[in-house]
């Protein structure tokens, strides 16, 4: 996923950023969200899932403490800071 949001990004870091975020909603099958003031990629760029996909998909419950886990990498200010070189 971070290749992917460094491939992506047109050298925008705050695209960059939080292109590398959506992967805490995507994979608990939140594909739109309100990324805030000044937010520049709130939903994902895939086509919509057809409802049997998303059925036999396993996401992660948000705020299971596998999604916290996860999302605590991601969000690390070390790595944020990090990637935006």
């Amino acid at each position: 996923h971070l290749w992917w949001a460094a491939q992506t990004c047109n050298g925008d870091a705050q695209l960059l950023t939080e292109k590398w975020i959506s992967i805490v909603y995507h994979i608990s099958n939140v594909h739109e969200w309100d990324g805030g003031k000044g937010s520049v990629f709130n939903k994902c760029v895939h086509l919509p899932l057809p409802v049997k996909e998303q059925r036999s998909k396993k996401w992660l419950r948000s705020g299971s403490l596998v999604h916290r886990t996860l999302r605590n990498v991601v969000h690390d200010k070390n790595l944020l800071r990090d990637i935006k070189n």
